[in-house]
C-alpha cells in the first residue's frame, strides 16, 4: 500500500461517499476506524486528475519509445539496397477451430 500512496493514491473519506456507508460491514477495521472507506478488505482510493493524466502520458510515451525501438531494430536488419522498406502491420488475429 505504501507504494500506491507514493504513486499518488489517497484513501477516500467516508464523509465524501455516504452512499457507501451501508456496504461498510467491517466497521472495526484499521482504515474504517480512521474514517476511510474499506469494504471487504479493499480500501477505496482516489488520485488527483492532474497526476493521473501525467502518469498516463508517461506510460504512453514509454510504450511509443518501445515501439520505435522495435521498429528501428527491425528496419536496421533490412538490406539498404532495397528500393523500399517493408512495412508491417501492428495487428494480430486469433482464430479458433477449423475455417469452413
Amino acid at each position: 500500500m505504501s507504494r500506491k500512496f507514493r504513486e499518488g493514491w489517497q484513501p477516500c473519506r467516508l464523509e465524501d461517499h455516504p452512499e457507501l456507508q451501508i456496504h461498510m460491514m467491517d466497521h472495526n477495521s484499521e482504515w474504517s476506524v480512521k474514517g476511510n472507506v474499506e469494504i471487504g478488505g479493499q480500501l477505496l482510493c482516489k488520485m488527483p486528475e492532474e497526476k493521473a493524466k501525467a502518469r498516463d502520458e508517461y506510460f504512453n510515451n514509454l510504450a511509443e519509445s518501445q515501439l520505435e525501438s522495435v521498429d528501428n531494430t527491425y528496419f536496421k536488419d533490412q538490406d539498404s539496397r532495397m528500393a523500399t522498406k517493408q512495412v508491417f502491420e501492428r495487428k494480430s488475429r486469433t482464430t479458433f477451430g477449423k475455417d469452413s
